[in-house]
């Protein structure tokens, strides 16, 4: 399994194209890496760069609130949220390059 799609004119990721992510994900060759055992563990390791890199991938980036909270349907209080795409939401986004992308 891919994080992400890269076809050149076409990129396809699930939530965000945030290219430090990419760049700390990339493997020498530039292609999205592929799902081994120790991408799994430092992937689910809070902290980690892997984990960090992976969090905005997949679902976009936090951002502050300013000293506001949310509180989510389950009651939790929310300091970050995570920035809504510009695009509707959909469990695949396909961008081209010259398309707008995460920050």
């Amino acid at each position: 399994m891919l994080l992400w799609l890269d076809l050149g004119g076409l990129w396809a990721i699930h939530a965000c194209w945030h290219q430090p992510s990419i760049d700390i994900m990339a493997t020498r060759d530039g292609s999205a890496p592929q799902m081994t055992d120790r991408l799994v563990f430092d992937g689910t390791s809070k902290g980690h760069g892997t984990n960090d890199a992976i969090e905005v991938l997949i679902k976009g980036p936090e951002v502050d609130l300013g000293g506001r909270a949310d509180v989510d349907k389950g009651s939790y209080v929310r300091t970050p949220a995570r920035r809504r795409s510009p695009t509707p939401c959909s469990t695949v986004r396909i961008r081209s390059r010259a398309g707008a992308t995460c920050q």
